[in-house]
């Protein structure tokens, strides 16, 4: 789709056009107030997925495969080299789990923004870089949600490092949210 489009429109107008969408769909189900149940997340994923084919192909392998105990929860921990990457890991996930986001609380409360991800129930947290020791027990009672989550059976989208990598190598340096969860 991507490379159609691109014989008749610059990357940088295919990418505002998306951009544009985006806003007026979040705009629109903004000032409709419409409460999206679980019957129309499928609807949206849908949509998500569709509007990410035009710029990336993304293949999933082995996804289908999982045998997971219901009984308990799925931590996902997936590299996290663009910004983007957040979006396109929930649109291949949301199929078959409904994971929760651990995610930074400066991100995700800015305007539209912070609507989107009421779709998926987040759990922020303060980020440590910015706060330091001042938002430690924000961040341990962040940790303790997702393990109540995870033992709940609930699924778990968390980024180990916490940032973008700008190297070929991903640094986890001073990151130990993993360790304390699945301890």
């Amino acid at each position: 789709l991507y490379s159609g489009i691109s014989k008749v429109c610059t990357q940088s107008q295919t990418l505002f056009g998306l951009g544009l969408a985006a806003f007026t769909g979040s705009t629109f189900l903004l000032f409709l107030k419409i409460s999206i149940d679980e019957s129309g997340r499928p609807f949206l994923g849908g949509l998500l997925r569709l509007l990410l084919a035009v710029r990336y192909r993304i293949d999933v392998n082995g996804l289908d495969n999982l045998e997971l105990d219901k009984n308990k929860g799925t931590l996902f921990l997936p590299n996290h080299p663009a910004l983007i990457d957040p979006v396109i890991v929930m649109s291949c996930l949301y199929r078959k789990f409904r994971p929760r986001p651990l995610s930074d609380k400066d991100q995700v409360n800015k305007p539209v923004i912070r609507q989107i991800m009421g779709l998926v129930k987040p759990i922020t947290l303060p980020s440590p870089r910015k706060n330091g020791r001042r938002k430690a027990h924000e961040v341990k009672s962040a940790l303790q949600q997702v393990t109540t989550q995870l033992k709940r059976g609930g699924d778990i989208l968390l980024y180990p490092s916490g940032r973008l990598y700008r190297t070929h190598r991903e640094k986890l340096s001073a990151n130990s949210a993993v360790e304390s969860i699945v301890k």
